[in-house]
């Protein structure tokens, strides 16, 4: 195996220079011959390229914003010659990468459906074979131990073009220039991921066109409403009624399960960074019907470790503390106390731990570290249900008064969901 010393001098070498960095230099990096000659290498000891990584991030890179090339320079002038720069199998990395830098100020919102379109594609795809590409050597995820049978011989439909699944596992691309010499697709796959998060507005005021033209987006399919409620989180400090409104409606329909996943882990953190004056009644609407009305356990009990989000709001720079959000609470803990709903462990650590959070002062403070298989777990479900019951009658009270705001709210995202889908 190769020493530190040894890697390190390999890696320098392929660091690119500015003259390796030159449009040109790419071009020829990622030509044909290359690529082929990259994929019939074997793939390295683990060792050495878990060294190479180590040096890799902090290797030099080119500068992409300052990158200009006639094809470049036209892409920028026109949507559709961008995206096609973006995805075409012959374009250079160099030039693929820096209109992904380049691109934001340009690139349309009306596009916004053919690139996340693109991305699920693309995402599903390299689920099947990660491109042929061995994992990340700090990944902890296993190479396969054989290749898939469809390796050399199933063609591919990627973003319109076929593509051949290499038949052995290459390593994954490290260096800018192991990069380079890529499979084209997973190059096209950088490019579009990293164009993505850099259209996520940056002010209020981009937000607003954003939230619109994510809930436009179709969301027919899991892989659809997945990307939807990606693109929507993107506008970090602000939402809407109308995306909170498509939020619910995704998160409560039975064939979204991995959206509606996503939407409950999502819930809590995003109720918490919009600070508006509607969005804490908003989120535990969400909150209190993906409890109650969710298909998917997963769903429910994610819902149920944001609860504690609900209770705060991020507010120029600091954390303001607001009034508990006592339907959620009421309703985890009842979900926490029965029996039929999940196993011990996990209604105790779910839903009971997701209550006692956001509760100002807790009967005791929930440890998530508790051995699922320990006696603990008895003890701590039956404190927390003789808990519950002696305050039942303060706790139902409490959701009864704070029902009064929650059910015209649920009523606002219901009208709004009414409107966007007439539309």
């Amino acid at each position: 195996m190769p020493c530190l010393s040894c890697v390190a001098l390999a890696l320098a070498c392929s660091r690119p220079s500015p003259e390796r960095a030159s449009p040109s230099a790419s071009s020829a990096a990622n030509g044909p011959a290359v690529v082929a000659s990259a994929l019939a290498r074997p793939l390295a000891p683990l060792e050495q390229r878990r060294k190479v990584a180590e040096l890799a991030a902090s290797a030099p890179r080119p500068d992409l914003a300052a990158v200009k090339t006639p094809a470049l320079v036209a892409a920028l002038a026109e949507p559709e010659a961008l995206w096609s720069l973006l995805t075409a199998p012959t374009t250079s990395y160099l030039e693929r990468r820096a209109a992904a830098a380049q691109g934001r100020g340009v690139f349309p919102l009306a596009y916004l459906p053919r690139l996340t379109a693109a991305l699920a594609q693309l995402r599903a795809e390299a689920a099947q074979h990660d491109w042929g590409l061995a994992p990340h050597p700090q990944s902890a995820r296993p190479a396969p131990s054989s290749a898939p049978p469809e390796r050399g011989s199933r063609v591919a439909s990627v973003l319109g073009r076929p593509w051949t699944v290499p038949e052995h596992l290459t390593d994954y691309p490290l260096t800018w220039e192991e990069e380079a010499a890529a499979p084209w697709p997973w190059q096209a796959q950088q490019a579009l991921e990293q164009l993505f998060a850099a259209l996520f507005p940056r002010t209020a005021a981009e937000a607003r066109p954003w939230l619109e033209a994510c809930v436009a987006l179709p969301w027919s399919t899991d892989a659809e409403a997945r990307m939807l409620v990606e693109a929507s989180r993107g506008a970090t400090h602000v939402k809407s009624t109308r995306v909170m409104a498509r939020w619910r409606a995704i998160a409560l329909t039975e064939r979204l399960p991995e959206a509606s996943l996503a939407v409950a882990q999502a819930v809590g953190e995003a109720t918490r960074l919009w600070d508006a004056p509607e969005s804490q009644a908003i989120g535990e609407v969400l909150t209190v019907d993906i409890l109650t009305r969710s298909p998917h356990a997963r769903a429910r009990e994610h819902a149920a470790f944001g609860i504690k989000s609900l209770g705060r709001r991020w507010r120029e720079g600091k954390e303001r503390t607001l009034p508990p959000p006592s339907t959620a609470i009421l309703t985890a803990l009842r979900m926490a106390n029965d029996p039929l709903l999940a196993d011990a462990w996990t209604r105790l650590t779910a839903y009971g731990f997701g209550a006692l959070e956001a509760m100002p002062s807790p009967p005791f403070v929930p440890d998530r570290r508790i051995d699922p298989s320990g006696p603990e777990v008895a003890a701590r479900a039956a404190e927390l249900a003789s808990w519950t019951a002696a305050n039942l009658p303060r706790l139902e009270a409490e959701a009864t008064e704070r029902n009064k705001v929650l059910d015209p709210t649920r009523g606002a995202l219901e009208a709004a969901e009414r409107e966007s889908r007439g539309r």
